[in-house]
């Protein structure tokens, strides 16, 4: 069952907290393991747990958050020591942001066996039984970026992929989605290859960019990114060749300040983003009521915004383009 992020499901969370189930002192530990600390998505989801601890704190509630990650976007490896770690120090909480969909079922099973819950965040894991995930539809979102890239393409031309990491969730179903409206909607777009990825940082992406339009050279008329840092990489590699000025129409996911900025000047033409902060927030608060054995909802749906230059402008938007991150 889908649960929006209004604030009717919030009433019920603080209500149990508030319950006498909490013991008054009790020290309650959460570990937070993003996908990678050196993205502004990440930091963003640090300044949103940050501001949840803050608020329990002043409920009474003794919370406390450790924060531990890998530095690239694709290394389960560091995740799973991560999790084993926590789950031995009998913390009360987890909060994950996987890596890769299979390679940290069995760390997440074995925490929830052991009485820890799981609450995933933004990339799902093939497992029934973590504690909750909060998250959006990134097939759809995809979806939604494929149409508004083939409409700004007037449906014909070269479309280019820059994929991220194979083992993401996020990444590969918001890929699926973009082939989908593009092979469905759009047939006179020819996507120019489905296989360049890129890896889990920003230096690696940016070789996978520059190698894809080398590849491809005069032939790209649009180019598709699947994540943070695919899209500031191809930003990057677009500006080289002389391109990033709405020759070649650029539409990406999530809002890193690179991004944000040349999305206003109109160096890329969309950005679809989510509001990590609150992304952040709500996963401390579901973990903490868990925790504390309180019914929480299975699924909590984050929903995905476009933003185009003309929108940028928007109150609402400027808070997703330019999130508060953690220091």
């Amino acid at each position: 069952m889908k649960v929006s992020l209004g604030r009717l499901l919030w009433v019920a969370v603080v209500g149990a907290l508030s319950c006498s189930c909490f013991a008054a002192g009790k020290l309650v530990t959460i570990a937070i393991i993003p996908k990678g600390t050196t993205q502004e998505f990440s930091q963003a989801l640090h300044a949103g747990a940050i501001k949840a601890q803050q608020e329990l704190v002043a409920q009474g509630l003794n919370v406390r958050l450790l924060w531990r990650g890998p530095m690239s976007g694709d290394d389960y490896k560091t995740q799973i020591e991560w999790m084993g770690n926590y789950t031995a120090r009998r913390v009360e909480g987890l909060v994950l942001d996987p890596a890769d969909s299979k390679e940290l079922v069995s760390s997440a099973e074995f925490a929830i066996g052991a009485g820890v819950p799981v609450v995933v965040i933004d990339s799902k894991l093939q497992s029934e039984k973590i504690t909750a995930f909060i998250g959006a539809d990134q097939f759809r979102a995809g979806q939604k970026v494929g149409e508004y890239l083939g409409k700004l393409m007037n449906g014909v031309g070269n479309a280019l992929v820059l994929r991220g990491p194979a083992g993401s969730n996020s990444a590969g179903e918001r890929e699926a989605g973009f082939f989908s409206a593009i092979t469905n909607h759009f047939p006179s777009i020819k996507i120019l290859s489905t296989t360049n990825r890129a890896g889990g940082t920003l230096d690696s992406a940016l070789i996978a960019a520059r190698r894809s339009l080398a590849q491809f050279d005069s032939k790209v008329n649009g180019v598709f990114t699947s994540s943070e840092q695919t899209t500031v990489a191809m930003l990057r590699a677009l500006r080289e060749t002389q391109k990033a000025v709405g020759i070649v129409k650029l539409v990406g996911f999530d809002a890193a300040q690179e991004s944000a900025e040349a999305l206003q000047k109109g160096e890329l033409q969309g950005l679809m983003v989510q509001n990590p902060v609150n992304i952040g927030y709500l996963a401390v608060k579901t973990a903490v009521a868990a925790s504390q054995h309180s019914k929480v909802s299975p699924k909590i749906n984050a929903d995905f915004v476009l933003i185009t230059q003309e929108s940028s402008a928007l109150e609402a938007n400027k808070e997703l383009l330019h999130p508060t991150l953690a220091p």
